[in-house]
């Protein structure tokens, strides 16, 4: 005897209906005329919490204060030139820059450079202080 109930049979089912919803009427004409078939596939779901950009292990901190000290954006290029692009993203979204999907790793890393070394440099300019 199966230890699946009534209730899971009518959650399944409602599953089915809602994925029958999703087909075009032509379709549901082309299955009741036996032109087509219908088949059901099981595929395993990606889990939810699973994100495309998961943490990369870099510390995001130790980087971010490095590059708050460096006054040279060479040398800030050089501290991000290890970096892959998914971690260079990471650093990336902490300083809240926007990011593409189709940037390059170049790309990246100049942006957070300006972003930080850059803008101080630029402030520093208009205010006529040094840095």
């Amino acid at each position: 005897m199966s230890n699946i109930k009534s209730n899971d049979y009518a959650d399944f089912l409602n599953i089915l209906a809602k994925q029958a919803r999703a087909l075009s009427e032509e379709d549901i004409r082309r299955v009741l005329l036996g032109e087509n078939e219908l088949r059901i596939d099981i595929v395993e779901k990606k889990s939810a919490n699973t994100n495309k950009f998961s943490p990369v292990e870099i510390d995001v901190e130790k980087i971010l204060g490095s590059l708050n000290e460096s006054n040279d954006r060479n040398i800030a290029l050089d501290l991000l030139s290890p970096m892959n692009k998914k971690s260079l993203e990471v650093v990336a979204r902490a300083l809240d820059i926007a990011i593409q999907r189709t940037d390059k790793i170049d790309t990246l890393r100049q942006k957070i450079v300006e972003s930080t070394v850059g803008a101080r440099l630029r402030s520093s300019a208009i205010q006529g202080t040094k840095t």
